[in-house]
């Protein structure tokens, strides 16, 4: 919308939500999400040169994520779309409820920008496709896919696995935070999941066969009631404040546990 006169520049309506459309003018209707979750907006240099960067992830309303150029509003048309990507694009994401991230990384001697996610919440069913397992995941997705570019791991994306702990309960991932050197490069991705895991990705090179979690297949620190011993989750993003002598203090909340 135009800040000062507030009418409208575009509408953008994502792919994922198109099946349930008509549901909006059933008489019978009764409210669900569709593009319910935060944005963000940001600067990031691509393939095309600076552009401004609306990434925006579809919260309840389906699986997935999607980035627009809006560096010029009112020449916004289909050739603006960047991509979307879905738990049809890959299984292991769900509903993803936090706000998406910019990471700037050195990969193989090249400065690259990618979109970070959680894999969020609900991978496990059925929304397209479905893991059937219920680990949790952290995605890096580029800024430079082309349009009709698929989807290739390793390539034009990048996804952590977060392995589950207890089969028996729920999990899924909340916010990212990204952790970044003086020059912006990112040295460390920090989320926390349902089961009371705060995990760590780390970037020790330009190599991205480095890229991995900071301590193996076990977190880098878990909540527990003090009492009970019960698993305390962590769903909300967890936030990176300076420390003394040039440490990074974490802090997290466990929320309703």
């Amino acid at each position: 919308f135009d800040g000062k006169t507030g009418d409208e520049k575009f509408a953008y309506m994502p792919n994922a939500v198109f099946p349930a459309l008509s549901k909006l003018t059933a008489p019978t209707y009764i409210h669900r999400p569709f593009v319910d979750g935060p944005l963000l907006v940001t600067e990031a240099n691509t393939t095309n040169g600076w552009k401004t960067v609306l990434a925006g992830t579809f919260g309840a309303g389906a699986q997935g994520v999607m980035a627009l150029d809006v560096t010029d509003p009112e020449a916004f048309g289909v050739d603006k779309v960047m991509w979307e990507f879905t738990d049809k694009d890959d299984p292991d994401v769900g509903n993803i409820t936090s706000q998406p991230k910019i990471a700037k990384v050195k990969r193989n001697g090249k400065t690259e920008y990618f979109i970070v996610v959680s894999g969020g919440y609900n991978n496990y069913q059925n929304d397209g496709k479905s893991n059937n397992v219920g680990d949790g995941y952290i995605f890096m997705l580029s800024v430079n896919k082309p349009q009709a570019a698929a989807w290739a791991l390793g390539d034009n994306y990048f996804k952590f696995k977060l392995p589950i702990t207890d089969a028996a309960g729920a999990n899924g991932v909340g916010g990212v935070s990204v952790d970044t050197d003086n020059a912006g490069f990112t040295t460390a991705l920090f989320a926390g999941d349902l089961q009371g895991n705060l995990w760590k990705v780390i970037f020790p090179s330009d190599d991205p066969n480095s890229w991995k979690l900071s301590h193996g297949d076990t977190p880098f620190a878990v909540f527990s009631d003090p009492l009970k011993g019960e698993r305390q989750p962590v769903m909300a993003e967890p936030t990176l404040v300076a420390g003394p002598g040039k440490t990074t203090v974490v802090v997290v909340g466990t929320g309703r546990l």
